[in-house]
């Protein structure tokens, strides 16, 4: 089990990039002056941030990861920067589309036992006490995996792609998507995202 750990220095987030997901679930806009006066402000917000590693290497700390379709769609999109951002979103959902296929995984987690007393929870500031310390483990042919440790707010999804995820209560979210016909997927997408 991990123990939270509190940063040093808090960090301001101006969004730059073509989806900014921080500010927009931080802000619930992405926008350069809001944040701006968020920083000014010294308005602070915790956080969680998840670490990506591999055996004994840290690789990136981030909020959100992708494996499958997501993934794939990502790193095409971001292979045709030089498209407007729009145009790039659809070339690369709709090539990543017409070669969808699963991959073989297996997957660990420890669930999150979620109690309405989130307050309690908070307070205690403790893993331990939310996770059954029973780690489950699925395996087959999934089309997407997706972990989010914030709700992911975009303009392509207002609700955000992690809508019952929350900013800073320890917990990541776990969207899986098994093999299933491309229809049924695109459903699933499309359902997902609104």
């Amino acid at each position: 089990i991990l123990t939270p750990a509190h940063a040093e220095l808090p960090l301001g987030v101006i969004p730059a990039g073509s989806t900014n997901i921080l500010a927009h679930s931080l802000h619930g806009i992405s926008h350069v002056v809001t944040a701006t006066l968020h920083i000014i402000m010294g308005h602070l917000q915790p956080v969680d941030v998840c670490t990506f590693s591999t055996i004994g290497k840290l690789l990136r700390f981030g909020f959100s990861a992708m494996f499958g379709f997501g993934g794939r769609t990502l790193a095409l999109a971001e292979r045709h920067r030089w498209m407007s951002p729009n145009q790039r979103r659809d070339f690369a959902v709709i090539k990543t589309l017409a070669h969808l296929k699963p991959e073989d995984c297996e997957i660990s987690f420890l669930p999150f036992n979620s109690s309405p007393d989130l307050q309690q929870r908070k307070a205690q500031r403790s893993l331990k006490s939310d996770c059954n310390d029973q780690w489950q483990m699925i395996q087959g042919q999934f089309l997407n995996v997706s972990i989010m440790a914030i709700p992911c707010l975009c303009s392509v999804a207002p609700r955000g792609l992690a809508p019952n995820t929350r900013l800073n209560n320890g917990s990541m979210a776990l969207i899986i998507a098994r093999n299933t016909s491309r229809p049924e997927f695109i459903k699933h997408s499309t359902k997902h995202t609104q």
